[in-house]
């Protein structure tokens, strides 16, 4: 089996596959018609998310302005934060908007395998330190502001770490949900194609 069999207008059709109507001969074909579906959603949400975490960061720094003392540096880790996700973000979409379609059909389905799986390892090295940043913050500004009500208390930044701890794993769980509805099908067909090529 040659990789080029799997690509669009290489393989050729019998009498009897040219005839049927609305099916394709050419697995890969098809699947590229799922996924260029899938990944013009994909940038739609992306580029929502760097509006929105666009608004976040001015917010914070514009907050920052108004502060002083450790509610400012709370102010600016989550600034901060918001920054390196917009940032985040942005390499995604960009990435996203350069998928190439036609590219060698193993190195297509490389790059489809770790577009579509589901937290790769490079999303956790990017994401945990992330999320340590803004909880930090968060932390500080809880601090702050419940210290002048309960002088002293570690409560307020226990029920705080408690609350965001569960806010992460919710996020986590409903992502992994919208995942397996709308991306696990298209990952394990690229799984299977892989798999023949024997990679």
């Amino acid at each position: 089996m040659e990789l080029d069999d799997f690509k669009p207008g290489k393989k050729s059709e019998t009498p009897e596959e040219k005839n049927r109507e609305g099916v394709s001969s050419n697995p890969l074909q098809g699947l590229i018609g799922e996924m260029k579906e899938k990944d013009n959603r994909e940038r739609q949400a992306l580029l929502y998310l760097i509006v929105l975490f666009g608004l976040f960061v001015v917010l914070y720094l514009s907050g920052m302005n108004l502060q002083r003392g450790d509610m400012r540096e709370g102010y600016s880790l989550l600034a901060g934060g918001f920054v390196l996700s917009l940032l985040f973000f942005l390499f995604k979409y960009l990435k996203q908007k350069k998928i190439d379609y036609t590219a060698p059909t193993l190195v297509f389905l490389k790059d489809a395998e770790r577009r579509y799986a589901y937290w790769t390892w490079q999303d956790l090295v990017i994401s945990c330190p992330l999320l340590v940043l803004m909880g930090w913050g968060g932390g500080i500004i809880v601090t702050c502001s419940f210290e002048k009500y309960y002088p002293g208390s570690i409560v307020p930044v226990i029920i705080f770490i408690v609350v965001y701890l569960i806010a992460v794993a919710v996020g986590f769980w409903a992502g992994k949900k919208q995942w397996e509805k709308s991306k696990r099908a298209i990952y394990e067909k690229v799984r299977r194609m892989r798999q023949e090529f024997g990679t």
